[in-house]
């Protein structure tokens, strides 16, 4: 994106002042100008955030301009006519198979134009019918045994690259080539320069995706993926940025892996991010250079997936990029006879960008060399999900001072067990740059709303002075349901700009600090660290003597029974029994033998139960004397109290100054739920000597409800028996 005309944009059709945008990215008013007029280029960082505040209100860049849009449009038609061809001739029966067979159809195309042969386009003009079907299938074959990265030699064979179209095709063929003919292909350099090939067709494999759940757990958002790129570029020092602009010594910065690459999108952007630099830099001629050593020494994408592996094949040459190391393998796997390719990437990666999978669970003999296993946890696991041991592998990839921008499940960053085992044994190697925590639907446009965050370290002894840690609430998107399809839906609120200049700028903002993460720190999510206010954190790291602790006036109670070890039945009470208005709690009769396996916590008469689960659903109610005895869930926090009224505390615990706390303390992925351990150091909005003078009111208000239960129970009971004794006759 041209930096000058994102900023002219904003100026022009943004509602942005040279003054809000000045005061925006912390420069003086001058400078916007003398950006926006070319006088003067911002640094690196700036010019990133600048085009993610363009980004974020919806001004494209200049590839929008009219001498682009011919390419755009016509790419995007080629696109989508050479997958309705392959749907209408009912060539393959899935949607990935297909867009694997066009993902080879333009790594055959572009590796043409790029080598200076005939490219398939051009068939058209000797042949037809039969014979261009021939000498289609015979160039394909051609190309793709000349020009496929040659990094794969090792792992696939020819043959599984082989285009599975065969020449009696004549009419699909035809097809392809007429659509292919749609495109402009003479000004593919100059597209390569604003890159709207790449940037197209990674949209289009997003649309694809959407509507094929196998296919969509391998894409991460572009938002996401853009902000990992800046965050990355942001921390590198002058000299780093300068070498890895550097046509012939930006190999000297080390790799820059993707070890769960998908179809290449983090290796597409951070090219994206940096071509346009290397031109304005060193001029075109200078940044083909660039380009070819930046692809073949510096890059390196790595994952299990033939399909995606083939697609990453063909979005990268849409980068222009020729023979970048690819590799069809997986990267967990420590084994002698695969692990060469591991062992030779140890220590030599200056920056990992990635999203691995989630969930996916090893055993012995996979676990056994790793140190999560031998050396971080004093038990020995039987299982270890795979996005614990991907965080140790990638210490062992990253140089000194090497760094790495990774999703990950919030787990990682907040469960006990070992994952607590894992972050203090990396803590001595590694310094926390920054935590960045996404909605839970930043996926669900794949099937998931599991939570996730930006975890941003680098490798080297000694933690950082401060962590950045952030909430991104808003993404710029959401997900909505038309007919059987989950689709994306452009918003306008999205905090990643605001995200994005906080860390630039290394101030604090809306739900963004810099704090220390000390050694002893149980958690390392951002819910935890930014969530609240600064008053509110100051006024609770700076207790007062009169300060009540929620411990100070209750009891956390831990009574524990089973009802199916009994005979008969029982009171339940599970969280939609409360009533979060009133307080008031309704048990149900259960069969002892039916009962919920969360049905373990005894309570009494006055206890306070609060809900763990959605705590800013305020469901906090009061045990009645009828339910003195009863059984309720898990989900919930028994509180007995014992130096203030019931009703006090339920209205305490409502407020927002308690109810933040809470949320603040959220763990889990799917399902996040308060950690009951956080309730011991909840503080309370009142003072002991308020305490005693509202006490006598809540204690008549109880009485008055109990009464008023009573009377309304007798009534109802009344009212039955009239209508039992009534008689028809």
């Amino acid at each position: 994106m041209d930096v000058s005309s994102a900023l002219s944009s904003l100026l022009s059709h943004g509602g942005y002042s040279q003054a809000s945008l000045a005061s925006l990215l912390k420069v003086d008013p001058s400078t916007i100008s003398r950006w926006a007029n070319n006088e003067t280029e911002p640094r690196v960082q700036a010019q990133r955030l600048i085009q993610q505040i363009a980004l974020s209100e919806g001004i494209e860049s200049s590839s929008k301009d009219d001498s682009d849009s011919e390419i755009r449009q016509s790419f995007d038609a080629a696109l989508k006519e050479i997958r309705e061809s392959f749907h209408r001739r009912g060539k393959l029966s899935s949607r990935n198979a297909v867009l694997e067979e066009l993902g080879k159809i333009l790594f055959c195309q572009v590796s043409a134009l790029k080598f200076g042969e005939a490219d398939l386009v051009s068939l058209k003009k000797e042949f037809e019918g039969p014979e261009l079907a021939r000498e289609f299938v015979r160039k394909a074959h051609h190309l793709l045994r000349n020009y496929l990265p040659s990094s794969l030699e090792a792992e696939l064979s020819q043959d599984h690259f082989e285009i599975r179209i065969n020449d009696q095709e004549h009419q699909l063929i035809a097809e392809i080539v007429d659509a292919l003919e749609l495109v402009p292909w003479e000004r593919f350099e100059e597209a390569l320069s604003v890159d709207i090939f790449n940037e197209l067709f990674g949209k289009f494999l997003a649309d694809s995706f959407s509507q094929e759940k196998q296919l969509g757990q391998y894409l991460t958002p572009i938002e996401m993926v853009r902000l990992m790129v800046d965050l990355a570029l942001n921390s590198l020092s002058d000299e780093a940025i300068d070498l890895l602009l550097d046509p012939e010594d930006c190999r000297q910065f080390g790799h820059i892996l993707d070890p769960s690459c998908g179809v290449g999108t983090f290796l597409t952007e951070i090219i994206r991010a940096l071509h346009p630099l290397v031109i304005k830099r060193h001029g075109l001629d200078q940044s083909k250079i660039w380009l070819r050593n930046f692809a073949n020494e510096v890059l390196v994408g790595i994952d299990k997936s033939e399909r995606m592996i083939k697609l990453a094949t063909a979005n990268l040459a849409l980068s222009g990029c020729e023979n970048v190391n690819l590799h069809c393998m997986s990267s967990l796997s420590r084994e002698d006879n695969d692990d060469v390719l591991g062992r030779k990437l140890e220590g030599n990666v200056g920056l990992i960008l990635t999203n691995p999978p989630f969930g996916a669970e090893f055993a012995l003999p996979d676990i056994g060399q790793y140190r999560i296993y031998d050396q971080w946890t004093s038990t020995k696991p039987k299982k270890i999900n795979s996005e614990v041991l991907f965080i140790e592998r990638y210490l062992d990839w990253l140089n000194e001072d090497g760094q790495c921008l990774t999703v990950v499940p919030d787990s990682i960053l907040t469960n006990r067990g070992i994952y607590s085992d894992l972050r203090k044994g990396m803590y001595d190697e590694i310094a926390v740059r920054s935590v960045i925590s996404f909605p839970a639907e930043t996926f669900s446009i794949a099937g998931t709303t599991a939570k996730t965050s930006i975890l941003h370290f680098a490798k080297r002894v000694g933690a950082a002075e401060k962590t950045y840690f952030a909430i991104c609430n808003h993404i710029g998107y959401r997900v909505i349901t038309k007919g059987t399809h989950k689709v994306r839906q452009n918003i306008r609120q999205n905090d990643i700009p605001r995200v994005a200049n906080c860390y630039l700028t290394g101030k604090d903002g809306d739900q963004c600090r810099w704090t220390p993460v000390r050694k002893d720190v149980r958690r390392w999510d951002a819910t935890y660290h930014a969530y609240l206010s600064d008053v509110l954190v100051k006024r609770l790291e700076r207790p007062r003597k009169s300060d009540v602790l929620l411990t100070d006036v209750a009891d956390i109670a831990t009574d524990r029974v089973d009802p199916r070890r009994s005979i008969g039945s029982f009171d339940y009470i599970e969280i939609s029994d409360v009533d979060s208005l009133t307080s008031s709690v309704k048990s149900k009769e259960v069969n002892c033998e039916e009962a919920p396996s969360r049905a373990r916590k005894q309570v009494c008469a006055s206890d306070v139960l609060v809900s763990t689960v959605r705590p800013e659903q305020r469901k906090i109610g009061i045990v009645s004397s009828h339910d003195d005895g009863a059984v309720c869930t898990t989900g919930f926090v028994v509180l007995r109290p014992t130096k203030i009224d019931s009703l006090l505390l339920a209205e305490l615990l409502k407020s927002d100054f308690v109810i933040n706390q809470l949320l603040r303390n959220n763990i889990g992925i799917a399902y996040p739920a308060v950690d009951e351990a956080c309730f011991a150091q909840v503080v309370l909005p009142i003072e002991f000597d308020q305490i005693e003078k509202l006490q006598n009111t809540a204690t008549e208000v109880r009485s008055l409800q109990e009464e008023l239960d009573s009377k309304s129970g007798n009534f109802r009971q009344m009212v039955a028996n009239d209508i039992q004794a009534w008689n028809l006759d």
